[in-house]
């Protein structure tokens, strides 16, 4: 698998398309995804979190989300990001909280990312963890928007912190915890600690040192989660059918109809499609579409074929 473009920092961005090396991004890009790993035990799952199911060299935001969009037109006008939280070891033991406000800086008011730009769609990607740092970022963006600023460089960062509240038209959860009692978190953190992909994940291990203390925290998250994001937000929900660590009562929990399982897969699973025509990988495209072309809430379970 290539490397990708990265912002320096203790969490980096990595650039996905386009290519880094090629093309600068000076032009308006119409529509932005990025992407959120989970528990990893390495510094590469920015990159192998979203591989291709049997095929470690495919990352599918990279080698497969452009092509589609070039039949929708907008080959040249997307913009693919995914974000590491395991490339620094200064940021393992960092709080979800911590994590949010890390990326305020590195992602939000980073001007390389022209998020301040007018009629750009946003759309974030979680997978497990990840999903759980989406919601801080989101809750530290609006944290932003609502302080007063006291000069010109405050104001221009909450300007840009505005408009990218603004942009996020939408939220796929790959298998997140969102039901907000301290009893789902604990039997989250344990399920992913009994995964033996994760034995050496260094950021779970802290976690389980504090289980009760994230349980809290969790609780809160979601709570502030939901007060920070406007109505008008589309998300989504998918979890996993085999081996089961976030139960599908979690999922629909915040994302209510909009909600799929995807019975092949388990939990590390469910953000790796067989191919582009698997459904973990197509109903983020019909999410994307929904919310690319119309103003309005992503059709339910049903309604998404």
């Amino acid at each position: 698998m290539s490397s990708s473009g990265s912002t320096d920092g203790i969490y980096p961005v990595h650039q996905l398309h386009p290519d880094p090396e090629l093309r600068n991004l000076d032009h308006p890009h119409d529509l932005t995804l990025i992407f959120f790993h989970g528990f990893s035990n390495g510094t590469d799952a920015w990159e192998k979190t979203w591989i291709q199911r049997g095929d470690l060299r495919v990352c599918w935001p990279r080698n497969w989300l452009h092509k589609d969009e070039e039949q929708e037109g907008l080959g040249d006008k997307i913009l693919v990001l995914s974000i590491s939280f395991d490339g620094n070891p200064r940021g393992a033991h960092e709080s979800v909280e911590e994590i949010g406000k890390n990326l305020l800086q590195s992602l939000v008011n980073n001007p390389k990312w022209n998020f301040h730009q007018d009629l750009q769609k946003i759309v974030l990607v979680g997978h497990s963890f990840g999903g759980l740092v989406i919601k801080s970022l989101m809750v530290e963006v609006d944290k932003a928007v609502k302080e007063r600023t006291r000069n010109a460089i405050e104001r221009s960062k909450q300007a840009r912190c505005k408009a990218f509240q603004v942009n996020v038209k939408g939220i796929m959860f790959y298998a997140v915890p969102h039901t907000g009692t301290d009893k789902d978190f604990k039997t989250y953190l344990t399920a992913c600690n009994n995964i033996p992909y994760l034995q050496n994940s260094k950021r779970l291990t802290g976690l389980m040192r504090s289980v009760d203390a994230f349980n809290r925290q969790m609780v809160d998250l979601s709570t502030d989660f939901e007060d920070s994001v406007s109505t008008d937000i589309n998300l989504y929900a998918i979890v996993e059918g085999r081996e089961v660590v976030v139960p599908e009562a979690s999922a629909r929990k915040l994302a209510c109809n909009n909600f799929y399982k995807i019975e092949d897969a388990n939990h590390m699973q469910v953000c790796q499609p067989f191919n582009r025509s698997h459904e973990s990988y197509q109903k983020l495209l019909q999410f994307v579409k929904v919310i690319r072309n119309e103003n309005q809430q992503v059709k339910t379970n049903e309604q998404v074929h």
